[in-house]
């Protein structure tokens, strides 16, 4: 080991034409836009210090809403909300938290039978101090581990939404360089509040529900009756208002 003064690397700027579209990221719409991704990084090292997307031509959304959920798997919970869901013909994204996967892989597997998109949500689910607070080794050992054992059971997790939506360039660039890309939300009913009845839960949903909207639900982290009862409801209220609901892809 040799002690030499640190050295700032020189940094290189690289555009990409992304011809089709892209959605952000960190993604909180379902909406698309061509355009350029700016990468920035370490001309040496080849590190990537920030990527950033800027929009050329106007951007898609489709009529559409994405059913998203949290905090599982559990082994209440989300059986019962997986079978709302096939008994609705509804695809979701669950994002699942490591360790909860290592001990239910049964449910995991279930989810990927049944075509739902399968996304990671850290190993330990870290959130005090936030997320994007913790050292770049930690933030990046909570995202890879998770994807590593998701990928055990066939699950090739794309998505990345770190706990209490806590992000940066710090941990969307780490997402990136595992694959991922961050996707947070637009509506956010609460769910996982204790004693909140269904009906608010429907409620917040479908009148803040817009073309393009991600919601974010819980199937774990706690009682999800609630939301387990409010389900059907969101599902044909949403219908209703002529909105396709798809997973994040």
């Amino acid at each position: 080991m040799v002690n030499e003064p640190d050295h700032k690397e020189t940094l290189d700027v690289r555009l990409v034409r992304l011809r089709g579209v892209q959605p952000a990221d960190p993604q909180f719409y379902l909406g698309t836009s061509p355009g350029i991704e700016v990468i920035t990084a370490g001309k040496v090292s080849g590190k990537v210090v920030s990527t950033v997307f800027e929009p050329t031509g106007p951007s898609h959304t489709p009529k559409a809403v994405a059913l998203t959920f949290d905090d599982g798997p559990n082994p209440v919970d989300t059986p019962r909300i997986l079978s709302i869901l096939h008994r609705m013909h509804v695809t979701a994204t669950f994002f699942t938290i490591g360790y909860l996967v290592e001990r239910y892989p049964g449910i995991v597997q279930r989810e990927k039978r049944m075509g739902m998109v399968v996304a990671d949500h850290s190993w330990n689910h870290p959130n005090s101090p936030p997320f994007k607070t913790l050292p770049p080794s930690r933030i990046r050992s909570e995202m890879e581990k998770n994807k590593l054992v998701l990928a055990g059971f066939g699950a090739d997790a794309r998505l990345f939404r770190p706990p209490g939506g806590s992000t940066s360039t710090e941990v969307e660039t780490v997402a990136r360089e595992l694959g991922m890309r961050v996707v947070l939300w637009s509506v956010d009913p609460q769910d996982w509040r204790n004693g909140i009845a269904p009906a608010r839960i429907v409620s917040t949903v479908l009148s803040h529900a817009r073309a393009g909207s991600i919601v974010i639900l819980h199937d774990g982290g706690g009682d999800q009756t609630a939301t387990a009862m409010a389900l059907p409801r969101i599902i044909k209220g949403l219908r209703k208002k002529h909105l396709h609901i798809v997973p994040v892809r």
